[in-house]
């Protein structure tokens, strides 16, 4: 008997939004219950990434009712934000040198060109190699950081977490 599966791209990218969305929720309680504690930096920003990286989801899951080109640009300079904003969190939390002008560096940069190659030279393949190459430059500033983090009593984590972004 031979089973097929069929995955829905669109079934699977609203789990994942859900899953955000249920992070954010996490730790936006977390933030609210030690807000006292000045020591745990970094949760604004991570709340903020998750919500972006569930936002940026959703707006691609209903770009067909939205106007697309505009969601388009949106949703993917919002995909680039969640990775910046988790750089910075892991900055702001283990108090590692982190640059927020490269974030900002970067998502301007790449929103720039998801700009041109969507309005002026429409070519879908470019945004493709854009959004790519930025996703990338972001995903290194915290494998770096996360690297730095191995010689720290935050060693087992950040292992786990090296090795989910190199994977990625």
């Amino acid at each position: 008997m031979q089973i097929l599966f069929q995955f829905d791209v669109r079934t699977i990218a609203l789990f994942i939004a859900m899953t955000f969305f249920v992070q954010a929720t996490a730790i936006g309680a977390q933030a609210f219950l030690i807000r006292e504690l000045k020591q745990y930096r970094g949760v604004r920003a991570a709340l903020l990434a998750n919500l972006c990286a569930a936002t940026a989801l959703m707006l691609r899951l209903f770009a067909n009712r939205l106007s697309e080109n505009p969601t388009f640009i949106l949703s993917n300079a919002m995909l680039l934000l969640a990775p910046g904003l988790f750089y910075i969190a892991l900055g702001q939390f283990t108090g590692f040198h982190y640059s927020k002008t490269y974030v900002i560096g970067v998502i301007a940069a790449v929103t720039a060109f998801l700009v041109y190659f969507t309005y002026w030279n429409d070519d879908m393949a470019m945004r493709i190699i854009i959004l790519s190459l930025g996703s990338i430059v972001l995903v290194f500033l915290m494998i770096h950081l996360l690297w730095q983090t191995q010689r720290t009593a935050l060693r087992l984590s950040a292992s786990l977490m090296l090795l989910a972004f190199i994977c990625y």
